[in-house]
This record gives C-alpha cells, structure tokens and sequence, in this order.
C-alpha cells in the first residue's frame, strides 16, 4: 500500500497494525518512496536472512559440505594460477 506522509500521520496507528498483520506500507513525500513500515523480523539483517534459508532449504541434492565448498574454491584458484 503506498500513502502520502500527511495522510499517513493522520492513520498511523491503523498503518502500524496493517503492517503487524505481514502487510508492507510504502509513505510517500511528493509522490516518492521515502519510507517503508514493515512486520518486525528477528533482530538484525543476519537474522531475516537465517529465518528466510530456515524456511527454504536446499534440496538434499544440492547440499555441500564446509569442506566440499572450500575444495571447490581450492580448485578453482589453482586453475586460474593463483
């Protein structure tokens, strides 16, 4: 939902409980993007990215351990000479 910073500060409460509810509230200023209210995730940016992996794994087929990644990064390095 877009809404213009006057209209928003007349509404905010309603705003706030809308973007509780998991909707995105975009405040515009003369018709721009200037700020975003947002459902509340885990602290932090490390954390909306765990919880985001924790919900969408990788297939089984696709996981690699530590140690196979860093082979692959070992071998790619070598074979550009580095």
């Amino acid at each position: 939902m877009y809404i213009d910073i006057l209209d928003a500060q007349k509404q905010l409460c309603r705003l706030v409980e809308s973007a509780r509810a998991g909707e995105e509230i975009v405040i515009t200023c003369d018709g721009m993007p200037a700020a975003r209210l947002v459902k509340p995730g885990r602290p932090g940016t490390a954390g909306s990215i765990i919880d985001w992996l924790v919900a969408h794994p990788l297939p089984e087929h696709l996981r690699r351990s530590q140690g196979e990644i860093a082979g692959t990064i070992t071998s790619e390095r070598e074979a550009w000479g580095r």
